[in-house]
């Protein structure tokens, strides 16, 4: 069984993504493939993969590059999520509540002594059903990956206003690409093309062996890739994958319209 994150691990992931909130769009210009990322590259990735800003541990290179496969997994679901919580956020309005209201509404347990109100699953249910709002449970699912990040089955009140904060910004898929999901998927196609383990990676990187990895040796370590290896395969110009390649025909284009249109707007019941 994995272990509940610690108190550091917890911290160090909401400053993971705070940065990434903060990402700047991305660049319409194509990367340089035949020379290391440099420059805001290499703060942004050292900031991401070191965010408590004492150099990259192996722990921390490890998890930087999990959350970036998380991010990538759940892009999809993260989309239809911030739709069905509009449609929840707009169900409210129009009963003439407010969320606040509706939120404690839902929330029957009682909350503990220095806690804050959260409402489980069973409360949830009975919420979107008092606003009738109907999901089927693959909705539900990708609802509460939005709004409950840490996946721990409850939806704190602080978890609902930051899901409702974001909900109209970027998704974290746009904002990981932005700040250093391209420069990770080059780390990413390197370790695959030599058959590498990530600890292998941070090896390489890590010259003085002090089991840190600072600034200057992120930068020469990405420098000997390029000049050991080649050009660092850009993600951009990859295959698409068989979900994305364009519609064989004009009918095909209307189907997938409408299959993408039926996931990301979940069934309302009639009023």
């Amino acid at each position: 069984m994995l272990s509940a994150p610690s108190k550091a691990e917890q911290a160090r992931a909401k400053k993971r993504a705070e940065r990434l909130a903060s990402a700047k769009p991305i660049p319409e210009e194509e990367p340089d493939e035949s020379k290391a990322p440099t420059g805001d590259a290499i703060v942004d990735l050292m900031s991401f993969l070191d965010p408590d800003e004492n150099g990259i541990s192996r722990d921390e290179l490890i998890a930087g590059f999990r959350e970036g496969r998380r991010i990538k997994a759940n892009a999809r679901d993260e989309i239809v999520g911030k739709k069905i919580l509009k449609a929840l956020l707009g169900k409210v309005a129009d009963s003439g509540k407010v969320v606040g209201d509706w939120f404690d509404s839902v929330n029957t347990s009682a909350t503990l002594p220095g806690g804050e109100p959260v409402i489980d699953m069973r409360e949830l249910k009975r919420g979107l059903k008092k606003i009738k709002l109907k999901l089927n449970a693959k909705n539900l699912n990708q609802f509460n990956k939005y709004v409950d990040p840490d996946a721990d089955g409850d939806i704190s009140w602080s978890e609902f206003q930051a899901a409702t904060a974001k909900v109209d910004g970027p998704s974290s898929h746009d904002a990981f690409e932005a700040y250093c999901g391209g420069t990770i998927c080059q780390l990413e196609a390197h370790m695959k093309k030599n058959k590498i383990r990530m600890l292998d990676l941070f090896r390489q990187i890590d010259k003085d062996n002090s089991g840190m990895i600072d600034n200057k040796e992120l930068k020469a370590g990405l420098e000997k890739i390029i000049a050991t290896n080649g050009p660092l395969p850009n993600p951009k110009k990859a295959a698409p994958a068989a979900a994305d390649a364009p519609p064989a025909s004009p009918r095909a284009a209307i189907e997938q319209a409408k299959a993408l249109d039926a996931e990301i707007n979940p069934p309302v019941a009639a009023e």
